[in-house]
């Protein structure tokens, strides 16, 4: 993966990509504090990437992550949610 642009897509609306779109803007330092390995810390360590964008094929109610995946994605330090129904 290029961490050297400014913005990442992730496709998918399930709880594994609500957990790389989480990884890609956490705070490098809360990010420590869990159960990541050495080599994708110091990845993403580097990462100039400051917005991402998530999207799917099907609407919001069909996402199959959970509330709490949400809510953990929410309280992101400098991390703005919005959902764009289209």
């Amino acid at each position: 993966m290029n961490f050297n642009v400014g913005e990442a897509v992730v496709v998918g609306q399930g709880n594994v990509a609500i957990d790389v779109a989480i990884m890609l803007l956490a705070v490098i330092e809360e990010l420590a504090k869990t159960n990541i390995t050495a080599h994708p810390l110091e990845q993403l360590s580097k990462t100039k990437i400051k917005k991402v964008w998530m999207i799917g094929r099907r609407g919001p109610l069909q996402a199959v992550f959970t509330i709490a995946e949400l809510r953990e994605m929410t309280k992101l330090k400098n991390c703005k949610n919005f959902l764009a129904n289209k």
